[in-house]
């Protein structure tokens, strides 16, 4: 018997009431709101309704983390009482087999201490017996069961322990989250409801240059202009504006790229130093080599030399006399020794 009831001859659908295929109901894709959004998310005195202070927690984070963080308490609130009832209840069934195995050892030790009636018992006798008499106690099922329910309830405890550290771990980690989304959320969250209500994205005085060039395109362009102009929809950059307040500046890639291009700079300020140290040698060593050879033109005799140096750095020797120069070199001087 075929028992799949699939008709596969048949579509199914599942959505919700009035909804259509490719129509929003509250907000368009560059962050504007439909009239019907408008009417969702605003009173009619401009200021947000319930829905819009959830849409807006939800939108910059603030939500999460607030979930996170009730979650990551009570986790650690359910760790910290299992801990503290799993510690009582070890110590109480502790207590209660140490009580039961002294209270039955000593039973038993004065009924066989009267079955020797006057004979006198020796230390050692009476050592090995109260030693027999202890592990027969603690075979007792009555002390074993105590003695297991102590073992369960040490368990108990330590595993509320580790709850207690992961949910205080979790709790700490939503908590920052938490004033760091808040804190997003008041510096950029009235830009945002802007965006919501004009579908206008506003320049603030703290915006760098691009980041305004940026705004501005995202006023005055298409989406697929946009798109097409910056790689990234309208939509997309709105989330991280809403996240980094100024993308250009903030967001962990431009951080990345601006540690690059600093680092890029410095190398090659590094290089060209280096590079006019080497000339700087180069010019030096030269000029010690012209120097040595106008010194060898002096000894045999010839006073009318002299040293130049042209706009280049480099170094020739020429006659002091200007008529006497086969050649007139322009921009050359002389070099003063």
């Amino acid at each position: 018997m075929n028992n799949d009831f699939r008709q596969y001859s048949e579509l199914y659908h599942h959505g919700v009431k009035g909804m259509k295929w490719g129509v929003r109901r509250y907000q368009n894709p560059d962050g504007s709101l439909t009239p019907e959004g408008k009417r969702r998310y605003f009173n009619p005195d401009g200021s947000l309704t319930r829905e819009g202070r959830k849409h807006l927690n939800k939108r910059f984070g603030v939500s999460k983390a607030s979930g996170a963080l009730r979650i990551g308490a009570g986790v650690a609130g359910l760790g910290a009482f299992n801990a503290a009832a799993g510690t009582f209840n070890k110590v109480r069934h502790v207590t209660k087999a140490n009580n039961y195995l002294i209270n039955k050892s000593k039973q038993i030790g004065e009924t066989m201490m009267k079955s020797f009636g006057n004979a006198k018992i020796s230390d050692n006798l009476k050592n090995v017996l109260a030693k027999r008499v202890v592990e027969r106690v603690a075979k007792d099922p009555e002390y074993i069961k105590h003695v297991e329910k102590a073992f369960k309830f040490e368990k108990y405890a330590k595993n509320g322990l580790v709850a207690l550290g992961v949910g205080a771990a979790v709790a700490g980690i939503a908590l920052h989250k938490y004033h760091k989304n808040k804190k997003r959320l008041e510096q950029n969250g009235r830009q945002y409801i802007d965006l919501m209500r004009t579908g206008k994205m506003q320049a603030k005085d703290s915006d760098s240059a691009v980041t305004k060039r940026v705004k501005n395109d995202y006023n005055n362009l298409t989406d697929q202009q946009f798109m097409n102009k910056y790689g990234a929809s309208k939509s997309t950059y709105m989330k991280r504006v809403n996240k980094y307040g100024d993308p250009y500046m903030n967001s962990p890639l431009a951080k990345i790229g601006k540690a690059l291009n600093k680092k890029a700079k410095s190398e090659v300020s590094r290089q060209k130093s280096k590079i006019d140290k080497q000339r700087t040698a180069l010019k030096e060593k030269e000029f010690k080599y012209t120097k040595n050879l106008l010194e060898q033109y002096k000894q045999e005799g010839r006073d009318d030399l002299e040293i130049a140096v042209g706009p280049k750095g480099d170094y020739i020797i020429r006659n002091k006399d200007p008529k006497k120069r086969k050649a007139n070199l322009k921009g050359y001087r002389t070099v003063k020794i």
